[in-house]
């Protein structure tokens, strides 16, 4: 994905290019308003390898917000021409809106904090088995915890 206000060429396979490392969603439930603020950094780029930081808030010297208004109804590889696959599953993505990117951050949390509450538990029940077989075993040597 080329774009040439986040690259500057300086070579032929050197170049400056601006990501957005850090991305920050602040969201409301409760209205289901928010922004997402892009971080951007600029990194020197060899060989379409990123080798290290050049600036760290780009040529533009602060962050870049976005309120959802503007963002979820925005088709932003259609905007482009960009013809975008899903590496994993084949897709075809270029009609994929930030609404439906927002759904899927929204269903990856969802997985994500049951699978951390799960593993909490788990700990959790483990740790109770184990103290109570110590217990069990402290009681037969005769040793009442």
């Amino acid at each position: 994905m080329t774009n040439s206000h986040r690259t500057k060429p300086i070579s032929d396979d050197v170049s400056e290019i601006t990501y957005s490392p850090r991305v920050d969603i602040q969201w409301s439930p409760l209205d289901n308003s928010g922004r997402i603020t892009f971080k951007p950094t600029q990194y020197l780029v060899v060989s379409d390898e990123p080798q290290y930081v050049v600036n760290s808030l780009s040529k533009l010297g602060r962050n870049v917000r976005i309120d959802f208004s503007e963002i979820l109804p925005r088709m932003f590889f259609e905007e482009n021409g960009i013809a975008f696959v899903d590496p994993v599953s084949g897709i075809d993505l270029q009609r994929l809106s930030g609404a439906a990117i927002m759904e899927f951050i929204k269903v990856a949390f969802d997985t994500v904090y049951g699978e951390a509450v799960d593993d909490l538990e788990a700990a959790e029940a483990a740790r109770v088995a184990a103290q109570a077989a110590a217990n069990a075993l402290a009681a037969l040597e005769g040793n009442d915890p």
